[in-house]
């Protein structure tokens, strides 16, 4: 069974260091479906740029619907 793929959200989420062993994520919503992974991790060590915390990880999250292809 084929299946295909919807991406509903996509959400831009930069992980700074917050204290030692501890991290708080700065999550930006809307984020155009057809961004790349390049653009999106160019703009989260930008976004980090202008941190006093150091940028632990830049990360995506999609929200897909999975259906029936055929």
């Amino acid at each position: 069974m084929a299946v295909a793929k919807t991406v509903e959200k996509t959400k831009l989420i930069v992980r700074v260091e917050a204290g030692e062993g501890t991290y708080k994520n700065m999550t930006f919503n809307s984020i155009k479906e057809s961004a790349t992974d390049e653009a999106l991790f160019e703009a989260g060590n930008a976004i980090g740029d202008l941190q006093e915390m150091p940028v632990e990880s830049v990360r995506r999250s999609e929200v897909s619907v999975l259906t029936n292809k055929g």
